[in-house]
């Protein structure tokens, strides 16, 4: 929305490309396709794929680019979030600025993002040890080591998502300071026919104290640590045998 409002206004923006990253970051690549024709259109070579939907978009270059902005603020926190900012602003009219790091800021977000590519490649090597595969449902559940980068439960959750499209992902992270347990959901619309929103609002008037939402392929929730084995019986019991 805030794009096409700056495009009534200053037509001659070719910024697509940054609001294409949030859509594809809110899983919205579907609804959002006219926005992903803009980028196409003025910069050519971001998007080099001939079906634009969330599962393509997310696994080609252009995916990459939008993990490069998240990794400042999972890196960094608030400091991180600030130098993306500033990246896409010295870089809004030459992305390739932005994805070979030839501004201050872009230079220093690109390390960001080597840093949060290689943790998460050590994250999914464990999935495929620890992860627990409940093949009768095709449900991955996964227990998150210690996290050292903010935000890792719902970036990890995506990429388990990403490398088993086909599978529901369950990604939890305990934390036995605060008795809390946050947990990331994941699903890829055009696989599977699951409402994860439906679901998670069904489990909030059977489990006490459940909070978050989201919609139908991507949901955050948070709840007591007491609750979290009741919480997943049930969420497996509401997913339909495959």
């Amino acid at each position: 929305m805030v794009y096409k409002i700056l495009k009534k206004f200053n037509p001659t923006e070719n910024v697509a490309w940054i609001a294409a990253i949030g859509i594809t970051e809110d899983h919205r690549v579907n609804v959002c396709k006219d926005i992903f024709e803009d980028v196409k259109k003025e910069n050519p070579g971001l998007i080099k794929i001939k079906e634009i939907d969330q599962e393509n978009i997310e696994k080609s270059f252009f995916g990459d680019l939008g993990d490069m902005v998240r990794s400042g603020r999972m890196v960094k926190g608030n400091e991180g979030a600030k130098t993306a900012v500033m990246a896409l602003m010295e870089c809004k009219n030459r992305p390739d600025k932005l994805i070979n790091g030839l501004t201050q800021h872009s230079l220093a977000l690109r390390r960001f993002y080597d840093k949060l590519v290689y943790e998460t490649q050590n994250y999914l090597r464990d999935v495929e040890k620890e992860g627990v595969f409940y093949k009768n449902k095709k449900v991955i559940i996964y227990e998150q080591k210690r996290m050292r980068l903010r935000g890792l439960t719902s970036f990890l959750a995506d990429k388990i998502r990403q490398k088993y499209p086909k599978w529901i992902v369950y990604v939890i992270n305990k934390s036995h300071e605060s008795n809390k347990a946050k947990i990331s959901i994941r699903l890829e619309q055009k696989n599977r026919g699951e409402d994860l929103v439906k679901i998670i609002e069904s489990l909030k008037k059977e489990i006490s104290g459940i909070k978050g939402g989201g919609h139908k392929s991507a949901v955050g929730v948070i709840l007591d640590l007491d609750y979290e084995k009741d919480f997943e019986k049930r969420f497996l019991n509401s997913i339909k045998t495959s």
